[in-house]
């Protein structure tokens, strides 16, 4: 079975906005102070961070539903200089889908800005597709950014 994209409709750097919101809902202080682990901290963290992610996907996929959009996930190429009403999608399974349309939405994403001189090593410092690899409770953590 694959997984659901918890992407989808989601915002640049979903996840550093889930881990945003849920400390305004977690308070790891109290956690710690009820004698919790810090590895059973930080699960129940990743695990609000992805409950978050799902309801917004999920919030998402059910609006396109409701208005009557084809949702295909996949890798998309037109056939030719892109003067069709074809596209090639490319799925997860491998397998190719034309579609044809008069009008086609192509979503492709954004990566986050990365300026120079700061170093983004995915230890200490993350950019909002790269903190989702953290894989510890930080004693501290400051989200930056708009």
């Amino acid at each position: 079975a694959t997984e659901t994209d918890l992407s989808i409709g989601g915002p640049t750097g979903l996840f550093s906005k889930a881990l945003r919101d849920t400390s305004k809902r977690i308070t790891v202080s109290t956690l710690r102070g009820m004698g919790l682990r810090e590895d059973s901290i930080w699960n129940e963290i990743i695990s609000a961070c992805a409950d978050l992610a799902q309801s917004n996907a999920d919030d998402v996929r059910r609006q396109l539903d409701m208005v009557g959009v084809d949702l295909i996930e996949g890798f998309a190429s037109f056939p030719d200089s892109g003067g069709t009403e074809s596209l090639y999608v490319t799925k997860v399974d491998n397998s190719i889908e034309t579609v044809k349309a008069d009008k086609i939405l192509i979503a492709t994403g954004s990566r986050p800005f990365r300026p120079g001189g700061i170093p983004f090593d995915g230890k200490r410092i993350f950019d909002s597709d790269t903190i989702n690899t953290l894989s510890y409770l930080p004693r501290s953590i400051a989200i930056t950014g708009s």
